[in-house]
């Protein structure tokens, strides 16, 4: 692997054999990781917390705090979720690597180590965070087209809104003269025969008025 495949990548190896921790650091710095080493699961987790690393290898069998213990109490800090943890380990035993894939591990590295087995399993590893990445990306996009999708959504359905109420106002303005029109021209019917009556009335007036005259002459005629 050139030194380019790391990517510079920070790796935390941990692991109580001084011989196999120097051994896998100088095969991960060879091959382009930035690593950091410990010799149990306690000092591992300080140095995880502090320097926040990509990969995990970690040795199951160590004093203070084993691999195990070690594996839960990374998987239980968030900013580790994502975090590649291998399990370097001897034992072959299918529930023991059960138990361990369920507590968190992604895979293991079987000893005697192959330095072409550790560098392949971590360049695939890569390749599904790269992935995951990717996908994060796009779903962080997606997230933020979908806000973009609903704001534009509630004005289109404010201005929706603002046009039925308008329209409403507008055919209610047209109902209101529609009743003007029609008032007035009622209005104008109703004035004609009025203006006919009212001269007719004048001129009965006047007859009344000539027909009281006439019978006043008649009654002093009379007397």
């Amino acid at each position: 692997m050139s030194k380019e495949n790391g990517s510079n990548r920070t790796i935390l190896v941990v692991d109580d054999d001084t011989f196999l921790l120097n051994f896998l650091s100088l095969v991960l710095q060879k091959a382009g990781y930035k690593v950091i080493t410990a010799q149990d699961g306690k000092e591992g987790l300080e140095l995880a917390k502090k320097h926040k690393p990509e990969i995990i290898l970690s040795d199951l069998m160590m004093p203070v705090m084993d691999g195990e213990g070690f594996l839960q109490s990374v998987r239980q800090l968030e900013e580790f979720q994502d975090t590649l943890f291998l399990i370097l380990t001897a034992k072959t035993d299918k529930s023991d690597r059960i138990q361990l894939l369920q507590s968190g591990a992604d895979d293991f590295i079987t000893k005697p180590i192959s330095k072409d087995e550790l560098l392949a399993k971590l360049q695939a590893f890569e390749r599904i965070q790269n992935l995951q990445q990717e996908l994060r990306r796009k779903n962080e996009i997606l997230q933020r087209l979908n806000r973009k999708l609903q704001q534009t959504t509630s004005e289109l359905r404010k201005t929706n809104e603002l046009l039925q109420s308008t329209q409403d106002q507008l055919i209610q303005s047209e109902k209101l003269a529609s009743i003007g029109q029609l008032a007035a021209g009622v209005a104008h019917e109703i004035n004609n025969p009025l203006g006919v009556i009212q001269s007719n009335l004048n001129v009965l007036k006047d007859y009344i008025a000539e027909t009281k005259a006439l019978l006043s002459r008649y009654e002093a005629a009379l007397d």
